[in-house]
């Protein structure tokens, strides 16, 4: 279970990042450096988690790691 965990949070990230920068450019979205520093930021955040939460769900439904147990059930 724990090495389940931690493939989610390590490689979730890592795909919503990816993710992000292959689909959309947010190139100077505001005219002050730091604004745009900042909702990119943001941006990037959400698509860290939506990746956590993609690899979850996949690592839920489509699971390599399932015990004896919980497929007798």
């Amino acid at each position: 279970m724990k090495d389940k965990k931690f493939v989610g949070n390590c490689f979730g990230p890592f795909i919503g990042i990816i993710i992000y920068q292959l689909l959309f450019d947010f190139s100077d979205l505001f005219q002050s450096y730091w604004t745009s520093f900042f909702v990119e930021i943001l941006i990037m955040s959400f698509f860290a988690f939506g990746g956590i939460m993609l690899i979850e769900f996949l690592g839920k439904n489509i699971s390599l790691f399932q015990t004896n147990e919980q497929e007798n059930a």
